[in-house]
């Protein structure tokens, strides 16, 4: 059985960083190379980057089946439209329907408080992913190449689903 709920302690941002370490390393070290991988683990899935975002209005879910931790998502909330972060399971609860019971829940949210879209970006190579957010109704509105300082560029589409 999957579960969400919102990450608010100290020891839950370090459950996502574990995470984060686990899954970035599995799932992009093949598409951005493990020196990128290691560059974003150190600035933005860190747990002074995490915690710092959090500080800042992001809100971060943690997604347990069974009472195992197996992804995270986070979003903000924005003017017209929610933002959706991340949005990471692990490998082995990939394609167990996990993710569409997370995004239903995401999409609930985001209509109780009256956004009407939700968009990301996704990186450009990242055909999974690409097809995974095609199956859940999203759609590509343009492209973004993003300096994420360390020499490294965050290169992507952008996505989006109306709601």
């Amino acid at each position: 059985m999957c579960t969400i709920h919102p990450v608010a302690t100290r020891e839950e941002v370090r459950t996502v960083t574990r995470l984060a370490a686990e899954i970035w390393t599995e799932h992009y070290t093949p598409i951005i190379g493990s020196s990128q991988v290691q560059y974003m683990l150190d600035t933005l899935q860190s747990f002074d980057g995490i915690w710092k975002s959090i500080e800042d209005g992001t809100v971060y879910w943690l997604i347990k089946e069974a009472d195992v931790e197996v992804g995270y998502l986070s979003y903000q909330e924005e003017a017209s439209a929610f933002f959706l972060s991340k949005f990471y399971l692990k490998k082995e609860t990939r394609g167990k329907g996990i993710g569409r019971k997370v995004f239903s829940e995401l999409e609930k949210t985001a209509q109780l408080i009256g956004k009407p879209a939700i968009h990301l970006t996704v990186n450009r190579h990242n055909a999974d992913s690409i097809a995974v957010y095609h199956k859940m109704g999203f759609h590509i509105t343009g492209e973004k190449a993003a300096d994420i300082g360390g020499g490294y560029v965050m290169d992507d589409y952008l996505m989006e689903k109306k709601i």
